[in-house]
């Protein structure tokens, strides 16, 4: 069995920590590399496994500095990439944090009336042109473990056009409608490298940090989210590469509606 390294991106908190935990316990996996902008004590606490490795201070919108960081970080000492088996971009956010008190209040900062430009410039920096540098920056770690590399960039539901059936969230939906085309193109062009690609919506997930401690109706666990993320992962191949999967919070893995 090829001992295989995964790196995640917003792994301090969250699903991105999750993910994290669940896949340092996975025996497939020798290193799992935690990018994160500022290293939380919960993803601290993961270094009492030594096959975590902790990249912090990355701050993903600083495209030019964040390529340069994990190219350099990602080289082995004979100048080899390190090869990565799986890139998850789990970093991402609805908007710029604001302060909302309240659920209704920050879906309310994305509707016809209150949307900004600064709200659609910040979702397409974080959700959509993060993924694809940061891809960029990593396509020769990825060639070196293909056929066996699998890119997952987490979308979600929102960013699915026929599914668009309750209006607002203008940017949070535009950006991820706009990731899913980027990992379509991912998708054409890394096929040659035999480089799989897949978009996976991971749920309605509550996962408790920030201002926003309400749970919402609906809402599941971010364990159930994670291993349905890592269900879909498992999912993702050279054949379908280019698709669009619902993780289902580990009940079985269906396709989304683009």
């Amino acid at each position: 069995m090829t001992l295989k390294n995964a790196v995640v991106t917003g792994a301090n908190r969250g699903l991105g920590l999750e993910i994290c935990k669940q896949l340092l316990e996975k025996k497939e996996y020798q290193r799992v590399f935690a990018i994160c902008r500022s290293t939380s004590p919960d993803l601290k606490a993961l270094e009492k496994d030594e096959k975590l490795q902790i990249i912090d201070n990355i701050q993903v919108m600083d495209h030019a500095d964040t390529a340069t960081r994990l190219t350099d970080y990602f080289q082995s000492t004979q100048l080899e990439p390190i090869p990565i088996h799986l890139l998850i971009h789990n970093a991402g956010a609805y908007g710029p944090s604001e302060g909302f008190s309240s659920f209704n209040e920050e879906r309310h900062s994305q509707g016809i009336a209150t949307i900004t430009p600064e709200r659609i410039r910040f979702a397409f920096e974080l959700n959509t042109a993060a993924p694809l540098f940061i891809t960029q920056a990593l396509l020769s770690n990825l060639r070196a473990a293909a056929p066996e590399a699998k890119v997952a960039i987490i979308s979600s539901a929102m960013g699915s056009i026929s599914n668009n059936t309750s209006g607002e969230h203008y940017a949070y939906r535009a950006s991820k409608a706009a990731v899913n085309m980027v990992g379509k193109g991912l998708a054409v062009d890394l096929s040659k490298d035999q480089i799989a690609v897949g978009l996976i919506h991971p749920g309605f997930v509550f996962t408790g940090f920030g201002n926003i401690k309400e749970r919402i109706e609906g809402q599941r666990d971010v364990d159930e989210s994670a291993k349905g993320v890592l269900d879909a992962v498992d999912c993702i191949n050279l054949n379908n590469t280019g698709c669009f999967l619902h993780g289902n919070y580990g009940e079985g893995v269906k396709l989304m509606e683009w």
